[in-house]
């Protein structure tokens, strides 16, 4: 565990719950915060950023539309050998721990 490291807090949208679960225990020991909402406030954009608002938080979605500073949207497709794909965890897994690098070395 890093002891001198930003702490960063997260709130997940509903497409990448189940990707965040599988790394929730990854992402508290590189000292991120998870936040995920209830289905109510998720569904709802204004709601999801009034939430983000109160714990200061990025956002993580796949939503590219979401009028938000403070947004980190992973792709949900990626061109692979045969056309475009599904993207697998480990290469979001790889994206986000690059956004996450970015944030914490500067003011993203």
């Amino acid at each position: 565990m890093y002891l001198n490291v930003k702490k960063i807090n997260i709130v997940v949208d509903i497409p990448l719950v189940g990707f965040v679960k599988r790394y929730k225990k990854r992402l508290t020991r590189i000292g991120v915060r998870v936040y995920i909402p209830k289905y109510v406030i998720r569904k709802y954009d204004y709601l999801f950023i009034q939430y983000a608002r109160k714990h200061d938080a990025w956002i993580l979605t796949t939503d590219r539309t979401l009028d938000y500073d403070k947004v980190i949207v992973l792709p949900l497709h990626f061109v692979c050998q045969r056309n475009v794909g599904k993207p697998k965890y480990e290469k979001l897994w790889t994206i986000l721990c690059r956004y996450i690098n970015k944030i914490r070395s500067s003011n993203f």
